[in-house]
C-alpha cells in the first residue's frame, strides 16, 4: 500500500521543539555545574540516593503493568507511585510529579511518595521544597532511612551540621552499617575538626561498599591531611581505579606521591593533573560559550548563536550538546547537510543522547532518508523511552514505509506514555483506517458479490480512499 506523502511537516519541527526543551536544561546544568566547583580534593557529600530509576528497556512495560493496575484499584496510592516512578524514569517529569501527588492525594502519609518527590525536586533544582519533602516523608515513617540521608545531605550543604548529624545518628542507630549515613558521619566528623573519628567512619564506609569512591576520595583526602601518606596513596589508587581521569585523585596521588619521596612519579601525577584540570576548564568554557548560543538562539539571532556554538565545540570537540544545538540552528538556517554532520556529531560524541537522535532522524526523514531515520528514532526511543516526539516521529517514518503495524504500535506507545495526546489518537485512527482499507479492498478482490452486501461499508471505502488520495477504481 502506498500511504501519502504526509508527517514531514509534523517531523520537521521537531527538531526546533526539542531542542527548545533542551535549552532550559542546559542553563540549569551549566548554573549548577560551576556551583558545584570545589578545590582538588576536598571531601565532600554525595547524593545519597539516585531516583528509583527503571533501565530504559523496561519502561514501557512498567508504565502498562502501572496503569493497569490503577484500572483494577483506582484507590491505590501505591499504582500511581509506580506509575510515577516509570514515567520519571522515561524522561517525563511532569507526568511523574502528578501521579506521584494523586498517590499523595489519596494516601498523605504515604512516606515512601515524599520521598520520590523530594527528590524529583532535588533533581530539579528546588532543594527547598526538596527539604520539606524529606521532612514529610520522616514524619509519615520515621524509619525512612534513604528520606533521612537525604534530609541531612541538605542539611549538610545548608550548614546546618547539628541537624545533619541528628539524622544520621538515627540511621546508624538503626543500622550501623549504612554505608552512606558512614560515610556523611565522617564528613560531619571531619567539619568539626575530628580527623581520625572521620578516618574510621570513612574506613568502615568503604568495608561496607567497597566500590563507594566517594567514600573512598573522602577517606584517602582526610589521610593526606593526617600526614600518612602511604594510606593516601593506596586509597587515592583505588579510586582511580574506579575513574582514571578524576583529576582530584590524580592530584592527590601525586601530593602523596611527593610526600613519599618519590618525585620521578609525583611529576608525572602533577602533569596528568594539570591536563586533566585543564580538559575541565575548557569544558566550563565550552558550556559558558553553549549557554550564550542559546540565548542568542532564543533571541532569534541564529548566526551569532551559530558562531558562539563553533566557539564551544573549539573549547570542547566532543561537547555533544553544541553540536546538537548548532545542527537546529544550521537547520533553521538552510544548511541542511551541515546541520545533519553535526547532529551525526553529536550522537557520535554521546551515544546515548536521545534528543540528537530524534533530532537526526527528523533530519534524514526530511531529507528523503526513511530508513535512516527509523533507526534513529528507534535509538531515541531506546535511551528515553518517554520522548514522546521520538515515537510519534517514528510511526510516521513507518507509515512511509508502508509498515503500518509497526507504526500503529508506536502511536499505541504513545497513549501508554499520554493517554491524553490527541496527535496520537489521530494518527492511530489515521494507520487503522489505511489498515481497515486494505483489508475491505481484500475481501472485495477475493469476493466481489460482498459489494451489494454491505454498502455502507463500501461508502466508507470511498471516504477513505478519497481521503489518502487513492483512485477507488484501481487495487492496491
Amino acid at each position: 500500500m502506498s500511504v501519502p506523502k504526509r508527517g514531514a511537516t509534523i517531523l520537521k519541527p521537531a527538531i526546533n521543539r526539542i531542542l527548545a526543551g533542551i535549552i532550559l536544561a542546559l542553563c540549569m546544568e551549566g548554573a549548577r555545574g560551576l556551583a558545584q566547583t570545589s578545590e582538588p580534593g576536598a571531601p565532600s557529600p554525595t547524593h545519597a540516593q539516585q531516583f528509583s530509576r527503571i533501565p530504559p528497556n523496561q519502561v514501557l512495560t512498567a508504565i502498562a503493568a502501572a496503569r493497569k493496575a490503577i484500572q483494577s484499584n483506582p484507590n491505590s496510592p501505591q499504582a500511581y507511585l509506580s506509575l510515577g516512578i516509570a514515567l520519571w524514569s522515561g524522561g517525563r517529569p511532569e507526568a511523574a510529579l502528578k501521579s506521584i501527588r494523586e498517590a499523595l492525594r489519596l494516601d498523605p502519609r504515604f512516606s515512601a511518595a515524599w520521598l520520590e518527590e523530594g527528590l524529583i525536586a532535588n533533581d530539579e533544582g528546588r532543594f527547598a521544597e526538596a527539604t520539606e519533602y524529606y521532612q514529610k516523608a520522616i514524619e509519615a515513617n520515621p524509619q525512612n532511612s534513604s528520606a533521612r540521608l537525604e534530609l541531612a545531605l541538605a542539611q549538610f550543604r545548608e550548614g546546618n551540621f547539628a541537624a545533619a548529624k541528628s539524622q544520621i545518628e538515627a540511621i546508624l542507630k538503626a543500622d550501623p552499617t549504612h554505608a552512606s549515613a558512614l560515610n556523611c558521619m565522617g564528613l560531619l566528623q571531619l567539619q568539626s575538626g575530628h580527623l581520625h573519628e572521620a578516618v574510621e567512619s570513612f574506613r568502615q564506609a568503604v568495608r561496607q561498599k567497597p566500590d563507594f569512591e566517594a567514600a573512598q576520595m573522602n577517606l584517602a583526602t582526610t589521610l593526606l591531611q593526617l600526614g600518612d601518606a602511604e594510606g593516601a596513596r593506596t586509597a587515592f589508587q583505588v579510586v582511580l581505579q574506579q575513574d582514571p581521569n578524576k583529576s582530584k585523585a590524580v592530584y592527590g596521588l601525586a601530593r602523596a606521591l611527593s610526600r613519599l619521596g618519590d618525585k620521578t612519579q609525583a611529576d608525572l601525577m602533577f602533569a596528568r593533573a594539570r591536563k586533566l584540570m585543564a580538559d575541565q576548564t575548557s569544558e566550563l568554557r565550552a558550556r559558558d560559550d553553549d549557554n550564550r548560543g542559546l540565548k542568542l538562539w532564543n533571541a532569534g539571532n541564529l548566526n551569532a548563536a551559530a558562531a558562539a556554538f563553533r566557539s564551544a565545540i573549539a573549547e570542547d570537540a566532543s561537547f555533544a550538546d553544541a553540536h546538537n544545538n548548532l545542527g537546529g540552528v544550521l537547520w533553521q538556517l538552510g544548511q541542511k547537510k551541515v546541520a545533519i554532520q553535526e547532529f551525526a556529531e553529536a550522537v557520535r560524541s554521546q551515544p546515548d543522547f536521545a534528543k540528537a537522535h530524534n533530532n537526526l532522524g527528523s533530519a534524514l526523514f526530511a531529507e528523503g532518508d526513511v530508513t535512516g531515520a527509523i533507526r534513529e528514532f528507534r535509538a531515541a526511543i531506546s535511551f528515553q523511552p518517554g520522548l514522546i516526539t521520538a515515537h510519534l516521529n517514528l510511526g510516521m517514518a513507518l507509515m512511509r514505509a508502508n509498515d503500518t503495524r509497526q507504526a500503529e504500535n508506536e502511536f499505541r506507545n504513545i497513549l501508554l506514555i499520554d493517554p491524553m495526546s490527541a496527535v496520537a489518537h489521530f494518527e492511530l485512527g489515521y494507520a487503522l483506517a489505511l489498515e481497515a482499507h486494505d483489508e475491505i479492498k481484500h475481501g472485495l478482490e477475493l469476493d466481489p458479490a460482498l459489494t451489494n452486501a454491505a454498502p455502507e461499508i463500501i461508502h466508507a471505502l470511498a471516504v477513505i480512499e478519497h481521503v489518502i488520495g487513492r483512485d477507488p477504481t484501481k487495487s492496491k
